[in-house]
């Protein structure tokens, strides 16, 4: 309900629905998988509409793989399917929605590190790790994604 509630704040004609109790998550569901990937959106704004959209259709982080249709739970899968994206692109935006921190997505969103190289190699540092990383980084200049993996070994980061 909680997620419900920042959306009805968001957009205060849903407030009534919540204020009266009628179930709106598939009001919810609807907008945002009809403005998600548009075009001028910015990443940011797709990553937490992904997420969003993901939890109210029942998935939860770590949670059971199989399809439980009449529940209204459905899996990754079946998600990213609805969305028509692959599935490994929508597990790479959620680890990043989930697991970065804002320094990091800022750095993603400008380009200086690739959704790839995001989700798959900062998204496994702690918090305290990522942002060590970028207070060391020279951010005047450019690094490869080699480059910043060989500091992290060498700071046992991993």
């Amino acid at each position: 309900m909680n997620n419900y509630m920042r959306m009805a704040d968001m957009i205060p004609e849903l407030e009534d629905l919540v204020d009266t109790g009628i179930v709106i998550s598939v009001i919810l569901r609807a907008l945002i998988s009809n403005n998600f990937g548009r075009r001028k959106n910015d990443p940011a704004k797709d990553r937490k509409a992904l997420a969003t959209y993901v939890e109210l259709k029942g998935y939860k982080h770590g949670g059971n793989r199989n399809s439980s249709v009449q529940s209204g739970h459905l899996n990754l899968d079946e998600i990213a399917k609805e969305l028509n994206m692959s599935t490994g692109n929508l597990r790479r935006i959620l680890r990043i929605e989930r697991n970065l921190t804002d320094s990091m997505k800022k750095l993603l969103d400008t380009g200086e590190i690739t959704k790839t190289f995001a989700s798959d190699t900062i998204a496994s540092l702690t918090e305290e790790e990522q942002e060590e990383l970028i207070s060391k980084l020279d951010v005047t200049k450019k690094y490869t994604q080699k480059q910043i993996e060989k500091y992290i070994d060498k700071q046992n980061m991993f």
